[in-house]
């Protein structure tokens, strides 16, 4: 299978990042179904170096609800060689940015989406300070950072063995006083007790943004910061360094009317386009 020729206009690391994908999607087998068989079309098309038309059949399967890994991975890889190609696009690579965060989010062990993502943040900062903008970088608030450092059910794995710590300990509470296992349920209780508080409410913390937050990727050069009513809002109001979100920037969308969504970006909220933002399929 011939390979897609290397240029120039994107830098080698990314270069490497899209070859690593593309064994990946190479690696693929064959499947029979509708939905399966547009995905094996649109894998052809990325063999044949027909980026346009693999990212339209990709989103197709996107627009149907289909959720997969193997799609977010050929769509970010879709993107990511169209963006290296003389017929690229703009926000091809926040599109790419997108897939790669889509397809980390259903299966996080993808070691290369990570490190591509990595170089396709680092290529959009480049182009940023080529047009004399500065490199944007917000980190997402903390709380959703650190009830994301572990899946929901993990969380609620560990409240569940704290309860049963809890349990254990108060059993053994009720042994004599001069004995060992006394001791021993009350250390029980007191780990118990912590552990069934802390992981609990990291569990019902992780229910609530699961349910009312939304991950999503600007898809355009710069997402401007709005107001309500649609308004575009100045720097000095909010606040902040910028009033638009660059490329490619992750935020989590906490409400919609429409052409309008609000967002979470770092420690502030405002809205932006809904053209502006891909929101991400979740597991």
């Amino acid at each position: 299978m011939t390979q897609p020729k290397t240029r120039s206009c994107l830098p080698a690391a990314l270069t490497s990042s899209l070859l690593l994908l593309l064994a990946a999607t190479l690696a693929r087998g064959a499947y029979a179904s509708e939905d399966d068989q547009v995905f094996n079309r649109a894998t052809q098309a990325l063999q044949s170096e027909r980026y346009s038309e693999a990212i339209e059949l990709l989103e197709q399967l996107s627009d149907r609800g289909v959720v997969r890994v193997n799609a977010s991975h050929n769509r970010a890889l879709a993107y990511l060689l169209r963006a290296e190609s003389p017929k690229r696009k703009p926000g091809d690579l926040g599109q790419a940015s997108a897939a790669l965060r889509e397809e980390l989010l259903l299966d996080p062990s993808h070691s290369a989406a990570e490190n591509a993502l990595g170089e396709v943040s680092r290529e959009i900062s480049r182009q940023r300070a080529q047009r004399g903008l500065d490199p944007v970088v917000v980190e997402p608030p903390l709380s959703y950072a650190f009830v994301n450092l572990l899946p929901e059910n993990a969380w609620a794995w560990a409240a569940l063995l704290g309860s049963l710590a809890l349990s254990v300990g108060l059993v053994l509470r009720t042994r004599p006083s001069d004995s060992p296992a006394r001791l021993a349920g009350q250390i029980a209780t007191l780990a118990g007790a912590v552990c069934l508080s802390l992981f609990g409410a990291v569990t019902l913390l992780a229910q609530q943004q699961s349910i009312n937050l939304r991950p999503a990727v600007v898809v355009v050069a710069e997402a401007a910061l709005l107001d309500a009513q649609g308004a575009r809002q100045s720097a000095k109001a909010l606040g902040v360094d910028s009033n638009s979100i660059p490329e490619g920037a992750a935020v989590l969308v906490s409400a919609s009317n429409g052409r309008l969504m609000e967002v979470s970006w770092g420690s502030f909220k405002a809205w932006v386009s809904s053209t502006d933002l891909r929101l991400l399929a979740q597991p």
